[in-house]
């Protein structure tokens, strides 16, 4: 790791040589399924070995790239489909010289989502349609300085935009990743059953000196796992600038008007707070979504008067915020729990309350890791080192890491399908009790007042308690059983009619919201397509099935990719060559798994039941996320395509982890957990470090 870490702080990022100075204004037109175009009038700056074209999509076609001067073609490039959106880099061959008024060209292979291409207008219609006008280019090429050199100036900018402002912060985020590695270094090299036992007592003395690997033994193994989630969870809330995480101000705006007027939002598009608007103004919000290289704050002069402003604002009158917007319909509990941190700090600036908040969805991803390692244990009980690697498997995801270090739902989301897989599993072992019974219950009705998205768990999740009700109806009595299911169903349903109840006698709208987000699906084909669709979401196109995602496989560029790096408003990603190399350590990892599930056979056998509630429950939230997406297709491909909205089968993330460990037999077993974990932990780092050289680079 120190190693590749050196050699990618030696490579210098990329400097934008020139751009052909056209602001992006708006959307000049949308590229029709099959479009190419040429602007002239363009000037090739001299090592120019990228040029960065400002087209928007979500799931982008192919593009290519032809520089042309006088008919003779100078440069060309091309950039494979998955791209995603407000611009797209193409790489070009470097000249040695710089050409002026050249054209360039670029063509976008045939594709069925909306791709819009942004610059200036030349004019418009009396209609107040564009007639037409001209994109913005960047021209980009290889940087004099290594990011060695340039540790001063991201340290500086990383300082600023924040609650408080100061090195300190980066110096806070550096020594809790080196003291992240250190922990989780010693427990993998621990004994995993130590945990278990209890560390003789040593004789008091008066010496000073602290007798480490004691204390270390005797902080439970479980606690040192939800510590390095919380902590990872907490350098991302600090790495990512305020609102640059997909949703996020509109997530702020649900708790801001819910703590302030004790209301839940009722329009779902409205005007954000005099306060909201001051900040994402100062932070130049809209302009570091829109133009890749827009750092949030680029001087002293801008972060003093961020500063100011803030404090201007906080003395405003708190009278809620009407900027919901897709958060409108969600469920209030998430939102209410982060009311908390936002009464605590109330007095403070609207950064101090979100940072505030922040920690607390951090929080959250520490009982994520915990509900995760409860099930691995749950379902492999027979290696205790397994375990370990599922929960710091999940607990240094950066992905996870990235969305718990936000205010967003998907935090709470998280850790409540971890608990149910947990609970899951301990009833298929020991027997759905009356207490388990009632813990399904409870977390499948706090599920349901947390996110909308958890009713893709709910038919694994009951034809799961189904089964196990049956089991009790068998070993026991079928009254015993009827008592055990009316105490589940009961919990969750009271959960759900009692938060109901709360918000109609409060006078809230929200229901009607949530009725409105319910019923707002239209189908635009047949089942058939319908189903076709939902298919090949995950799965290649079978033979009489339409192509609805030409050029890409979306396992491959939307999944995968999206896994292995898409952060802020899914325009921070990684170079091209890291989602191929990647592909060895994923693919020795399914190998060994698969391993493990093949040695292993004989005891999955004897668990098809348990094993079947765990596929329909994955199935459940897989169709739900693409059934969603089916609702505007063909205008956007896979709309809800993000790799976060499957995360509540983190649970089964963290099995896969541990099977692979296994996998590796039991000589090699200990390695294979050092080796897969340290992946994790590489993979968590590299990934804070290009969320940085994006923001603050």
């Amino acid at each position: 790791m120190a190693v590749a870490l050196a050699l990618a702080m030696s490579h210098s990022p990329p400097d934008v040589a020139r751009t052909n100075a056209v602001p992006i204004d708006e959307v000049i037109a949308v590229a029709p399924p099959a479009f190419a175009a040429c602007q002239g009038s363009e000037v090739l700056p001299r090592g120019t070995t990228a040029v960065r074209l400002s087209l928007e999509a979500l799931l982008g076609p192919r593009v290519t790239v032809r520089i042309v001067r006088k008919g003779a073609v100078l440069s060309t490039g091309e950039r494979a489909a998955g791209w995603s959106k407000q611009s797209v880099t193409v790489p070009v061959r470097a000249l040695r010289r710089s050409v002026a008024n050249v054209s360039l060209c670029f063509a976008l292979a045939p594709h069925d989502e909306t791709v819009n291409i942004k610059g200036k207008a030349a004019g418009r219609r009396p209609d107040g349609s564009v007639t037409g006008g001209r994109i913005r280019i960047e021209y980009l090429r290889p940087g004099k300085r290594s990011w060695w050199g340039l540790i001063p100036m991201v340290a500086r900018r990383m300082s600023w935009g924040h609650a408080t402002s100061g090195v300190w912060i980066v110096l806070a985020v550096l020594v809790t990743m080196v003291a992240l590695a250190a922990i989780v270094s010693l427990l993998l090299v621990r004994d995993p059953r130590s945990s278990e036992r209890t560390v003789r007592r040593r004789p008091r003395c008066w010496s000073l000196r602290l007798d480490y690997t004691t204390a270390f033994h005797r902080f439970p193994l479980v606690a040192w796992i939800m510590l390095v989630a919380c902590l990872n969870a907490a350098c991302w809330s600090i790495v990512s600038p305020p609102f640059e995480v997909v949703d996020e101000l509109a997530h702020f705006s649900y708790v801001k008007q819910l703590a302030e007027t004790g209301q839940l939002p009722r329009v779902i598009e409205g005007q954000a707070s005099q306060e909201e608007a001051i900040a994402a103004k100062d932070l130049h919000y809209l302009a570091t979504n829109e133009e890749s290289g827009r750092d949030p704050i680029e001087s002293q002069t801008e972060q003093n008067q961020l500063q100011h402003d803030l404090l201007s604002a906080s003395r405003l009158p708190r009278d809620g915020s009407k900027a919901a917007g897709v958060a409108t319909s969600e469920p209030p509990l998430y939102y209410t729990l982060e009311a908390i941190p936002y009464r605590i700090a109330y007095r403070g600036t609207l950064l101090a309350r979100l940072q505030l908040m922040r920690l607390l969805s951090a929080l959250m991803a520490a009982f994520t890791a915990l509900f995760v390692y409860l099930f691995a244990r749950e379902a492999l009980p027979a290696v205790p080192r397994a375990w370990t690697v599922a929960g710091l498997g999940v607990a240094l995801a950066p992905l996870v890491g990235s969305m718990s270090g936000a205010i967003n739902p998907d935090a709470m989301l998280y850790a409540v399908s971890a608990a149910l897989f947990y609970c899951f599993a301990r009833a298929f072992r020991r027997g759905l009790t009356r207490r388990l019974a009632g813990a399904i219950g409870a977390t499948i009705g706090i599920g349901l007042l947390t996110k909308l998205n958890f009713i893709g768990l709910l038919p694994g999740a009951s034809i799961g308690l189904m089964m196990l009700v049956v089991r009790v109806a068998r070993q026991t009595s079928v009254r015993a059983a009827c008592w055990r299911l009316a105490l589940a169903c009961g919990i969750a349903a009271g959960l759900v009619l009692l938060v109901a109840l709360a918000i109609v006698l409060t006078g809230n709208r929200q229901l009607h919201a949530l009725g409105g987000d319910l019923s707002g699906y239209n189908r635009p084909g047949s089942l058939m397509s319908e189903v076709g669709y939902i298919w090949q979401t995950y799965l290649p196109r079978l033979p009489g099935m339409t192509n609805d995602f030409p050029g890409i496989f979306p396992g491959r560029q939307l999944w995968f990719n999206n896994f292995i790096g898409l952060y802020g408003w899914g325009d921070t990603v990684f170079p091209n060559w890291v989602y191929e190399v990647v592909m060895i350590p994923v693919a020795a990892i399914a190998c060994l798994c698969c391993r493990a599930v093949f040695v292993g056979r004989a005891a999955l056998r004897g668990r098809w039941t348990e094993l079947l509630v765990y596929l329909l429950i994955s199935i459940g939230v897989m169709t739900m996320v693409a059934i969603a997406s089916y609702s505007n297709f063909p205008r956007i491909d896979a709309e809800y395509g993000r790799t976060r909205y499957l995360f509540p089968m983190l649970a089964l993330l963290g099995a896969i982890l541990a099977l692979a460990a296994r996998g590796a037999g039991r000589r090699w077993h200990p390695s294979a957990a050092v080796l897969i974990v340290m992946l994790v932990l590489a993979h968590d780092i590299f990934s804070q470090l290009l969320v940085i050289s994006r923001y603050y680079g």
